[in-house]
């Protein structure tokens, strides 16, 4: 991982004392983000779905020159990289369709039938852009104000596939943080643990969550469950409901800094290639 994003740049993210004001700064704008939205929290919030949007713009953007893509250029890439099985690759595309977040070429080969993103799904990959920047923007000022004035044929363009190329040799975004996978593997997961880290008014509770998300109460008691289980949250038995576990801070701070270094990584090679 250290090869892949640079030990220098890695360490110069871990090691930097406004941190934790960029950590709270990215989980605050993720909780604004995902909160009253049913297709972002049931498409896009768990890092599969997100790698697979990524993959989406990197496959119509940069090998296939705008052209689009197909179902079975996703599944292959899915597969290759280790990130879900065919059907799931599909399940997640018929999704992302509903949504409206891809579409028919129009014009296109009816044999292969390709798809492209929607101007939606470039707008959410520019806002979560746009997002990362602004917090790392307390540990890289000059950086993240360049990163978020980058034009979208080069965002989407070699930035793009500068993200994809070290996720292709292996990157991870949990590489640092691999025990909070069972938790943000699920719908609304992130959110609900962005949500503990941020709030300030005492313990927050199911219900609030799941009104907060768009998702069911037994969902979110499954989730959090879970989450007390490793660490990352702990019920209030006192006054009900549930605030941030004692791991919870370490472990979203290692995750952030795999992807704040990722896309400041991106933003390098992406402008200066």
């Amino acid at each position: 991982m250290f090869e892949l994003l640079g030990r220098e740049r890695v360490l110069a993210v871990a090691n930097h004392p406004k941190l934790p004001l960029a950590v709270d700064a990215a989980s605050a704008q993720a909780v604004r983000n995902f909160q009253g939205s049913w297709i972002r929290n049931r498409v896009l919030n768990d890092r599969g779905r997100q790698m697979i949007s990524m993959m989406i713009l990197d496959l119509h953007f940069n090998e296939n020159a705008g052209r689009g893509f197909t179902a079975a250029q996703l599944r292959r890439d899915a597969v290759a990289c280790d990130l879900c099985s065919p059907g799931r690759a599909t399940a997640v595309l018929a999704a992302m369709r509903f949504g409206k977040l891809v579409e028919p070429v129009a014009g296109g080969d009816r044999r292969e039938r390709p798809l492209a993103p929607t101007e939606t799904l470039l707008s959410l990959h520019r806002e979560r852009w746009e997002t990362l920047f602004g917090a790392i923007r307390h540990i890289m000022p000059e950086t993240a104000a360049a990163a978020v004035d980058v034009p979208d044929a080069v965002l989407f363009g070699p930035c793009t596939r500068a993200i994809m190329l070290r996720f292709r040799a292996g990157m991870r975004a949990l590489h640092l943080a691999p025990e909070i996978a069972p938790v943000i593997e699920r719908d609304a997961g992130f959110a609900i643990l962005a949500s503990l880290l941020t709030n300030s008014d005492g313990p927050v509770s199911i219900q609030a969550l799941a009104a907060q998300f768009v998702v069911s109460r037994p969902h979110v008691s499954d989730i959090l469950r879970q989450a007390e289980s490793l660490g990352l949250a702990t019920l209030s038995r006192a006054r009900g409901g549930y605030l941030p576990g004692p791991a919870l801070r370490s472990v979203v701070t290692r995750a952030y800094i795999v992807l704040f270094a990722a896309f400041i990584a991106a933003f390098e090679d992406g402008v200066q290639g």
